[in-house]
């Protein structure tokens, strides 16, 4: 692995949106939704992500 570290991450996505409204991480900000863009800030620092939801029928706004 060239000594280089691998991380994990997991982001909690399971809320219920009540103050808001609608679903934060499917969100779209700057045209795109808001998870891309925490994903995007992480890319270089994690090989992998686990997102967790709160309902199945959101999967498929997570799926790329």
């Amino acid at each position: 692995m060239n000594g280089q570290k691998l991380y994990s991450c997991i982001v909690l996505s399971g809320g219920m949106s009540r103050r808001m409204g609608q679903d934060k991480g499917s969100m779209i900000i700057q045209d795109k939704p808001m998870i891309l863009h925490i994903l995007e800030r992480l890319n270089y620092k994690i090989n992998d992500a686990t997102i967790v939801l709160n309902d199945t029928e959101r999967i498929a706004n997570y799926q790329s």
